[in-house]
């Protein structure tokens, strides 16, 4: 059971994850702003909890 999820930029210069979604084994998706820059900081996403077996994220944009 999980109720919440962090998400870290990728380490790569000059580059930063714009928009996301994450996608729940149970076929509900979450949309996710901007991640920061600085990968040592990061995005906590809180959701109902949710039962489920794997979470993806799929990145849709991205900009320098």
């Amino acid at each position: 059971m999980i109720d919440r999820n962090w998400l870290f930029d990728r380490p790569i210069v000059g580059e930063q994850i714009t928009s996301a979604m994450l996608v729940f084994s149970d076929g509900t998706t979450i949309q996710v702003g901007p991640l920061p820059a600085d990968t040592k900081k990061g995005v906590k996403v809180k959701f109902d909890a949710k039962n489920v077996k794997r979470v993806m994220l799929s990145v849709n944009g991205s900009a320098p």
